[in-house]
């Protein structure tokens, strides 16, 4: 069945700051809306609740800082790549489906869909390791 509960906007109108912002929870709600941002410095995110199948979100880091994922099986999925430089020669590329943490820097957004069982990150994901 088709229905858009949350509506076509990312953030309801007139909205303040504080109604989409996850704070310090190392699993936030994200059942009511579709965009949100984190603004607390290093926090270790690992799960979002009021996820069911199909749910895409949005998540900005807007912290001055970094935001952690926790990478895992039963909560958040990420393909991550880190290019790293060695000897100053070559590139190395490393790809990792699950476990680790990934550091989101200030100002990046990642889409996460929600697949029945866990949220999976929307696309790939490329970074220098000097970046994290």
């Amino acid at each position: 069945p088709t229905r858009l509960p949350y509506g076509l906007s990312f953030v309801k109108p007139d909205a303040n700051t504080n109604e989409f912002a996850i704070g310090t929870s190392a699993t936030p709600d994200v059942a009511y809306g579709t965009y949100f941002s984190q603004a607390v410095s290093a926090p270790t995110i690992t799960n979002f609740l009021g996820g069911e199948r199909g749910k895409i979100i949005y998540l900005r880091a807007t912290t001055g800082s970094v935001v952690l994922i926790g990478n895992s099986a039963g909560g958040i999925r990420m393909n991550n790549v880190v290019i790293a430089a060695s000897g100053g020669a070559q590139n190395i590329f490393t790809l990792s489906a699950t476990g680790g943490t990934a550091t989101m820097l200030d100002g990046e957004t990642l889409g996460f869909m929600h697949n029945g069982t866990d949220w999976s990150l929307i696309g790939s994901r490329v970074v220098l390791s000097t970046q994290i």
